[in-house]
Parts: structure tokens; C-alpha cells; sequence
């Protein structure tokens, strides 16, 4: 009987060894998966956004102070941001903005780009004067925008 009992023992061990074992060897991911389930629930969507969204309760248009920048806000945010919070939040929707308009103003440019090829590749007369024609929005706005900084001494 003692023999069996050793055996059943020995059988055992090794078992719940080998889970503590993975246990371990998972302990790193489940760390991760609850620190990141935590950071998800932390992260708080801003009060801004440079585009109307109902869905965040964006929905007042304001502009900022300084380079009139149009940008959206919740009904609170009155009450929330005033003074130099105020300015301080203006300035990240400025520098959102302007980074927004400059990869704006490269995907406009490299649209061109493609089609002013596309043209030169199949030689058509057409492609060519559609490139030509190709209005460059954001890089116009980066351009004034770029303007109002230098004029406001930034």
C-alpha cells in the first residue's frame, strides 16, 4: 500500500509542478492584458475635436483665439476651460491642426504627383490637365497658417 500511495504522489507532483510552472511562464502576458485593460479604461477621449462628432457630444463649433482654428466641443467645456487652461488646450488644437493640414497637404501633393506621371507614362492630354488642375487645398491653408505664426511672432 505504502508503495502505491508513493507512486500516486509521485504522479502528482510533477502535474501541479508543471502548471505552477506555466502559470509563471503566463504571469507576464495577464500582467500585461489587465495593465492595458486599465490604461483603455484610464484614456479619456479629449474634450476637443477639430470635427463635428455627435457621438463624443462634440457638437458646439468654437474657434481658437489666437489662428482661428475651428474646432468642436462638448456643452461643459465652457464651464471646464478658461483662462490659461484655455490657451494651453488652443495650442495643442493648433498644433493638431497644423499636423493634420500638412499630411493633408503631402497626400494632395503626392495625388498630383501620381496623376502628373500617370500623364507623362500613357502620354494623355487629359490626365495631364486634370493634374494641372488638381486645387491644393490643405498645402493653401498650411500656407496661411504658416503666415499667421511668422505674423504672430511664434
Amino acid at each position: 500500500e505504502d508503495e502505491e500511495e508513493e507512486e500516486v504522489e509521485e504522479h502528482q507532483h510533477p502535474r501541479s509542478q508543471g502548471i505552477s510552472t506555466a502559470f509563471i511562464q503566463l504571469l507576464p502576458v495577464l500582467v500585461l492584458v489587465v495593465v492595458s485593460v486599465l490604461t483603455q479604461l484610464i484614456v479619456m477621449d479629449p474634450p476637443y475635436s477639430l470635427f463635428y462628432k455627435p457621438s463624443l457630444g462634440h457638437v458646439i463649433a468654437r474657434e481658437t483665439q489666437n489662428m482661428r482654428v475651428p474646432y468642436f466641443v462638448d456643452r461643459n467645456f465652457d464651464n471646464e476651460y478658461k483662462g490659461s487652461s484655455l490657451r494651453d488646450i488652443e495650442n495643442t488644437i493648433e498644433k493638431e491642426y497644423i499636423d493634420y493640414i500638412q499630411t493633408s497637404c503631402w497626400k494632395e501633393k503626392q495625388q498630383k504627383a501620381d496623376l502628373t506621371n500617370l500623364a507623362r507614362l500613357y502620354r494623355d492630354e487629359r490626365l495631364r490637365q486634370k493634374a494641372e488642375s488638381l486645387k491644393l487645398d490643405s498645402c493653401d491653408k498650411l500656407a496661411h497658417l504658416i503666415g499667421l505664426q511668422q505674423a504672430a511672432g511664434h
